[in-house]
């Protein structure tokens, strides 16, 4: 089985130039591997930046991007920050409060409820 998947042949194609990563990721790996919170310089998509406390869970990729899913203390919600656009990163010695499989379950729970509302609100495709 496994030379059909190493030769599958796909491979993701993007046409779009993918922004400069100022972030190495080894370093949100360590935060969620230990528990430990971390800070954030976070420039926006306007440049404004902001300092931020989060609690990162997961690591996810788009077709041009890398981000961080976490909590963030300031907003008090699940946040998405593109590491692209992280300015400085670091651990902090204070530990994650919930187990991080806890926080990614509440991710997707609340991922799941926005879905419906969603589909819930869209337009129907027969009309």
């Amino acid at each position: 089985m496994q030379p059909v998947i190493v030769d599958a042949g796909l491979v993701p194609v993007s046409f779009r130039k993918r922004p400069a990563d100022r972030l190495d990721v080894a370093i949100v790996r360590e935060a969620m591997r230990e528990r430990r919170k971390m800070y954030l310089d976070y420039e926006d998509e306007k440049g404004a930046v902001s300092e931020r406390v989060i609690w990162p869970f997961l690591i996810a990729y788009s077709e041009d991007t890398r981000m961080i899913c976490a909590w963030c203390e300031l907003r008090q919600d699940f946040r998405h920050f593109r590491t692209d656009r992280v300015r400085k990163a670091g651990l902090l010695d204070e530990k994650i409060p919930e187990r991080i499989a806890l926080l990614r379950r509440r991710w997707e729970e609340r991922r799941r409820q926005e879905r419906e509302v969603c589909t819930e609100n869209a337009p129907d495709a027969e009309t």
